[in-house]
């Protein structure tokens, strides 16, 4: 609840409120002090000890504003230097993870659901990380068993350079 642009916890005594707990909760989220003040005297968190329940303060647009034009700012400072660019058509991507070789250091895991994309699936998956050696791990509940993928094929196309039509 908030209260003269304080934010207050409310939830640990809205069920023990005497008027129940509909009208705070209409007003969750809202700035509550205008429908708050026509009822309950000045004071009342206070003398009832609740407002050592007190969370945070308002946040108002201005702090706000200042923040993000910080953030801005040293990101702004931050210097990036242009480096060299180096030849990276035959860059090794390869690397080992618990002694599998595998050529992309990229991790696959489909879904079951897999097949709303593309009619083959999991397969499709299955054969996509076979042609660039990517670790595959089964779901327990996909639409295709184990066997199935281990024997997908791998399906290439030829490189524009290499048709063969």
């Amino acid at each position: 609840m908030i209260d003269r642009f304080e934010v207050y916890d409310v939830t640990s005594f809205i069920n023990d409120r005497p008027g129940g707990s509909a009208a705070i909760l209409a007003l969750a989220g809202k700035d509550a002090t205008k429908d708050y003040r026509t009822i309950h005297p000045l004071g009342l968190f206070l003398r009832h000890a609740w407002a050592n329940r007190r969370r945070t303060a308002f946040i108002t647009p201005k702090p706000l504003q200042d923040r993000a034009s910080r953030q801005a700012q040293t990101q702004r400072s931050i210097p990036l230097r242009p480096r060299v660019f180096i030849d990276c058509r035959k860059c090794d991507l390869s690397t080992e993870f618990l002694g599998l070789k595998l050529g992309l250091p990229i991790y696959v895991s489909p879904a079951a659901m897999a097949r709303l994309a593309r009619p083959s699936g999991e397969a499709g998956i299955a054969a996509a990380c076979k042609r660039f050696k990517a670790m595959l791990i089964i779901s327990h509940s996909a639409s295709m068993t184990t066997q199935q993928l281990s024997q997908t094929p791998i399906q290439t196309t030829p490189s524009a350079g290499n048709s063969t039509a």
